[in-house]
C-alpha cells in the first residue's frame, strides 16, 4: 500500500475541546489488495480556527500548514463548502432538506408571527445551528478524579 499524503483535505468537523482549533475527521478509502474493494478509512485532524467560524458538523475543506503551530495543529480552516442547518441545491439555489425543497413562503409565515402568538420555538433554524455551538470550551460534565465519584 502506497503512502500518500495530500495537501488540500475535505472533511467533516467533529467536536472538540481546543480553544484555536477544530477538530476535523477525514474519511478516504483505502484498497483492500486482498479482496479488491475500497474501505473507508477514517483518520482526525486539528485545523487552525481562531475565529470559531466552524460548526459541528460542518463539511470543510483544510489545507496543510508549512510548518506547525503546536504539536497537535498541522492544518488550517480553507473554506467551509457546506454549513449545518443551511443547504441549499447546487443548481437551483433554493434550501432544500434530503430529498425535498423548502417552501420559503410557508417558512416565512411560521417564524415571523406577532409576538403575542407562541409557536415555541424561540429562534429560527439558521439561527440555532449546531446542538454542540457552544459545548467546545465548556468543563466536562464528570471529573476524572474518583474521589468526587459518587456510587
Amino acid at each position: 500500500m502506497a503512502s500518500h499524503s495530500s495537501r488540500i483535505l475535505l472533511g467533516q468537523v467533529v467536536q472538540s475541546k481546543l480553544r484555536d482549533a477544530a477538530k476535523v475527521q477525514i474519511t478516504r478509502l483505502v484498497l483492500d489488495e486482498y479482496v479488491m474493494q475500497y474501505f473507508p478509512n477514517k483518520s482526525k485532524v486539528f485545523a487552525f480556527d481562531p475565529k470559531k467560524v466552524t460548526k459541528v458538523g460542518d463539511i470543510v475543506l483544510v489545507k496543510e500548514l508549512e510548518a506547525k503551530r503546536t504539536a497537535f495543529i498541522t492544518h488550517k480552516i480553507e473554506k467551509i463548502i457546506y454549513s449545518v442547518g443551511n443547504v441549499r441545491d447546487p443548481i437551483t439555489g433554493r434550501r432544500c432538506d434530503s430529498k425535498s425543497y423548502w417552501d420559503e413562503d410557508e417558512r416565512k409565515k411560521l417564524f415571523e408571527k406577532e409576538p403575542e402568538e407562541k409557536t415555541g420555538l424561540d429562534e429560527t433554524f439558521a439561527e440555532k445551528r449546531s446542538v454542540y455551538e457552544d459545548d467546545r470550551m465548556k468543563e466536562p460534565i464528570m471529573s476524572l478524579d474518583r474521589k468526587d465519584w459518587k456510587i
